[in-house]
């Protein structure tokens, strides 16, 4: 009910108001934002392991973080493939092709994998190892002793999470591979596949029966700081995971449900093309088959009230119906007169008289038919096949009775019948301008960054002249939408450069800029005797008619007095601490040129075994860091008089020298 001093004009119905239950029989999601569906008739048992597929991958295979990326690694069969290979494909390879070169001939008999951004980790129990790759496998950057390592999944809290089933255990190790000891929660069994959830929540898939034809799994999940697994349903499943992409799966491979020109949406376990697709096999029955809610009396708080609409929002799949009933009365608990009908019979019959219910059958959007009454009552019933359920998220009833016949001259209302009729006609109008009105209400939550779903991002992005790279990840793109309008701010400044490198990268750049270390001189408090070089030996020019070549035919371009400060002006370097492949680097490339301002000449540069100091300064490897040794003059001496050599500052006494009257 609304809470506003002005009359209430409505009545929500949802989670988080409340559904005002009378009975619920095989009606599940009274509490869940989901809404109202059939309850789940598999809780507390087991589900065939390809249907959790589409929600949990398969142990050996996993999404990458560029469109369309998948991950593979084939087990390993003497007479098929002596050993494994650690397989990708994406939109350049719509094939599964071996990753080159950091992986051909390293693994031996992998199990799983999971995959970071370009950082990829595999289970090979053969050598006892956990293996950490980094460019999408091409270059294998460590080896974590562990045995037998089973199911792997990345956690957002920058972790692998790996099944020790040596340990019966789930370690954890951070993204170089060194261990942060284990979860508290014991495992339920042996574990199958794992993943982690948006709330950070651990799954796992538990093998009940793998000799069966369908192996069959039972579903867990926790927290990482619960000490044990709880038991869960395929429902709960489904509600905690997007689906993933995957579409069937079997022991003869597995069907993707995007694929590109050029190779088949099937694959075998060895990553080949199947030349025929792959049936999903028929799912076992997963809800009730009917369900029913009663609502308590709903009081409109007007006497001989007009109900006036219903309107709901969800979901109908095929093969499930949805069917409200509604009933007035100026009572809120008449005497009860329902009877038992037909298939329904085993359900609660409710107070309000049979014939006196309006039924409206998968319709989201109804006028209320009703007698005048203060109190409505409703009937909810759903059906469904056992493999989907219907869904209210939530409902809506209006009262009382408005439309634009209010609006026009009561001849429209000469008699019931014509009153009538002009109500429900006016009504579909009404309707279509109450959800434009509610599309204008909404609009400002649409510019919300953080609210809004992660498809109308781009759409947020074309507002800012900001284009989303395919390759970014939702979180990514909300950052760069909130930090835009300081990133305009700093637009074609050092700061504002090195900030959105890191945005779009995470790479903290160093840019140089060459004009800031010019050879140039500078005369103020400092004496020309003190060894001040105004000009570089090698950057200076002359005045024509005050020497000699002045007799030539020369022409000078600019004024030499503003040598000092054009000299490299308007270029700059940036420098990223990490090796750029050819798509990288035009990436950056890319950003560094739309975020520059337009004079300015940029040089990208990669990190290539060096680190920087105060970004001018290029350390190698085998540099030591140390003070500089005494200078001693001499033929065995460490220096030697040239002309880049200034002998200066203070003579030192007699006492300080070591060699007296020197």
């Amino acid at each position: 009910m609304s809470c506003l001093p002005a009359p209430a004009t409505f009545r929500l119905l949802d989670a988080l108001v409340g559904w005002d239950v009378d009975s619920a029989e095989g009606i599940s999601g009274l509490d869940l934002s989901g809404g109202l569906q059939l309850s789940f008739a598999g809780a507390g048992q087991t589900v065939p392991l390809d249907d959790v597929s589409a929600w949990i991958a398969p142990a050996v295979l996993a999404r990458g973080c560029a469109p369309c990326e998948w991950l593979l690694v084939t087990p390993a069969v003497t007479t098929v493939s002596p050993q494994s290979r650690l397989l990708r494909k994406d939109l350049c390879a719509p094939c599964f092709t071996e990753a080159e070169p950091g992986a051909v001939g390293v693994l031996r008999g992998a199990v799983a994998l999971a995959a970071a951004g370009r950082n990829i980790a595999v289970a090979d129990p053969a050598q006892n190892a956990v293996l950490l790759f980094a460019d999408h496998g091409r270059r294998l950057v460590t080896r974590v002793a562990f045995a037998r390592p089973g199911p792997i999944a990345y956690a957002p809290w920058q972790e692998w999470l790996v099944v020790d089933t040596a340990q019966a255990r789930i370690a954890r190790l951070d993204l170089a591979g060194f261990e942060r000891g284990p979860l508290e929660a014991e495992l339920p069994g042996p574990v199958n596949r794992m993943a982690v959830d948006k709330d950070e929540r651990i799954w796992l898939a538990v093998d009940e029966a793998p000799l069966d034809v369908r192996q069959q799994v039972s579903l867990w999940f926790a927290a990482r700081t619960d000490a044990a697994f709880a038991r869960a349903t395929l429902d709960e499943l489904r509600r905690a995971f997007a689906p993933n992409g995957i579409a069937v799966t079997n022991a003869k491979g597995f069907c993707l449900a995007q694929t590109q020109a050029g190779c088949g949406p099937c694959f075998s376990w060895y990553g080949r093309e199947l030349t025929t697709s792959l049936t999903a096999p028929e799912a076992g029955a997963q809800y009730v088959a009917q369900g029913q809610l009663m609502t308590l009396a709903i009081d409109s708080g007007i006497t001989r009230c007009r109900w006036h609409r219903v309107r709901w929002q969800g979901s109908i799949p095929a093969g499930t119906t949805v069917s409200i009933a509604l009933s007035a009365h100026d009572q809120p608990t008449p005497a009860a007169q329902g009877v038992a009908e037909g298939a329904w019979s085993a359900f609660a019959p409710g107070r309000p008289h049979p014939g006196d219910w309006q039924r409206v059958d998968n319709q989201r959007d109804f006028l209320i038919r009703q007698p005048e009454g203060r109190y409505l009552f409703l009937r909810i019933r759903m059906t469904g096949d056992g493999r989907h359920t219907p869904r209210i998220a939530r409902m809506q009833i209006d009262f009382p009775r408005q439309t634009s016949l209010d609006q026009l001259p009561l001849v429209f209302r000469d008699s019931p019948e014509a009153e009538d009729f002009s109500e429900r006609f006016l009504a579909l109008f009404d309707s279509f301008l109450d959800d434009v009105d509610q599309q204008i209400a909404r609009m400002p939550a649409l510019l919300d960054v953080d609210g809004v779903p992660d498809g109308v991002l781009p759409w947020l992005g074309s507002f800012l002249d900001i284009a989303m790279d395919p390759a970014w990840d939702a979180a990514r793109r909300r950052r760069l939408l909130q930090a835009a309008p300081k990133l305009y701010r700093m637009r074609g400044t050092v700061d504002g450069m090195r900030a959105v490198i890191r945005l779009v990268f995470d790479v903290e750049p160093v840019i140089r800029e060459a004009a800031n270390e010019r050879a140039w001189g500078a005369l103020g408090a400092i004496a020309l005797s003190g060894g001040t070089r105004l000009f570089g030996p090698a950057q200076w020019r002359f005045r024509l008619d005050r020497s000699r070549l002045g007799r030539a035919p020369l022409r000078s371009v600019g004024q030499v007095e503003l040598d000092p400060f054009s000299s490299v002006a308007y270029r700059f370097d940036v420098q990223v601490p990490v090796k750029l492949d050819v798509t990288m680097r035009q990436r950056v490339q890319q950003l560094i040129d739309a975020q520059k301002p337009a004079h300015t000449v940029a040089r990208l540069l990669d990190s290539r075994g060096q680190f920087l100091l105060d970004g001018v300064v290029s350390v190698g490897v085998d540099t030591t860091l140390a003070p500089f040794e005494a200078s001693v003059l001499g033929s065995g001496g460490n220096i030697r008089l040239a002309r880049a050599t200034v002998l200066s500052g203070a003579r030192a006494s007699d006492a300080d020298s070591p060699h007296p009257g020197a």
